[in-house]
């Protein structure tokens, strides 16, 4: 099968800034383009398609409940839910040095578009 002109951009980009992995697209679509049963973080995915595998995450195979909310397959709508959100990102993950710092970024962030019955490939 013959490269399309911007598969080759990939190549480029990755010696140019000396990538570990591979540049990765991400695309949003209606139908599942694959069967997967097994369950998968978003970052996991994302370094594995560095590395070259297509990898398909939907609403049922995301493991990652911060990713389902930012990639629309879930809302928050529990003020408890969402209190213990802010708790393992600040005070487990540590993604934010502060309650403040992570409410600052959430305010000013658009509600997600509904993805329930989306998948990203």
């Amino acid at each position: 099968m013959e490269k399309k002109e911007w598969q080759e951009y990939s190549v480029v980009l990755k010696e140019l800034f000396n990538l570990e992995y591979s540049p990765v697209a991400v695309s949003c679509s209606q139908k599942p383009l694959k069967s997967e049963e097994k369950k998968v973080r978003v970052c996991r995915a994302i370094l594995d398609a560095g590395r070259g595998q297509t990898l398909q995450v939907g609403k049922e195979t995301n493991a990652c409940f911060g990713a389902g909310w930012h990639l629309g397959f879930y809302r928050l709508s529990n003020p408890k839910v969402s209190k213990l959100i802010e708790n393992f990102v600040v005070e487990g993950e540590k993604l934010f040095s502060s309650y403040q710092a992570l409410n600052n970024i959430v305010r000013d962030m658009p509600e997600p578009p509904d993805n329930s019955k989306n998948y990203f490939l």
